[in-house]
């Protein structure tokens, strides 16, 4: 990577990090460019030249998620009654937990929700408005996210192991 990009790289960790700091103080909705470029430690121009908004850091980091989470899939199927896969959920939360307890904190869980429907809908194919199955897809999503953010706001006391064999033996009615 040249010097240029990484320098960028850099700046743009800078404002993640601090976004996730003031999301920590209070909701999403009343944090100004100018509150967050001041804790950055950037220039406007700089917020301007990467962003358009606040939200796009929060999208951009998502991004990033999504792409950690497809290199480290163990799985090119994606099923909620499979053991695997649901582990590997359960494992790939618990590393971003501080991200994604941050955002349900700061209000903007809906748009995680949101985010993981699309994705689910996305790794499932383009499905028929009309088909009775598609309900299916937004089931599982709203309960894997409901379930990962009530785990991961208990603190984990459970292993993801745990997790995953729960879901599945939910989902499943079995115990897998």
């Amino acid at each position: 990577m040249d010097k240029r990009k990484e320098a960028n790289e850099l700046v743009k960790n800078k404002m993640l990090y601090a976004l996730l700091n003031l999301l920590k103080e209070k909701n999403a909705s009343s944090i100004s460019i100018t509150e967050l470029i001041k804790k950055a430690g950037v220039a406007r121009a700089t917020f301007y030249r990467n962003y358009n908004t606040i939200e796009d850091i929060i999208y951009e980091f998502i991004d990033v998620m999504h792409q950690d989470y497809e290199s480290s899939k163990p799985l090119e199927v994606e099923d909620f009654h499979n053991y695997d896969f649901m582990l590997h959920l359960f494992q790939f939360y618990e590393k971003y937990a501080d991200f994604v307890l941050t955002a349900a904190n700061a209000n903007i869980s809906v748009n995680m929700l949101n985010e993981i429907t699309d994705y689910i809908i996305r790794i499932n194919g383009d499905m028929k408005s009309n088909s009775i199955y598609k309900y299916e897809l937004y089931y599982y999503s709203g309960a894997c996210y409901s379930i990962m953010l009530r785990w991961l706001e208990g603190g984990m006391k459970e292993s993801p192991e745990e997790m995953a064999k729960e879901f599945c033996r939910v989902s499943c009615n079995t115990t897998n």
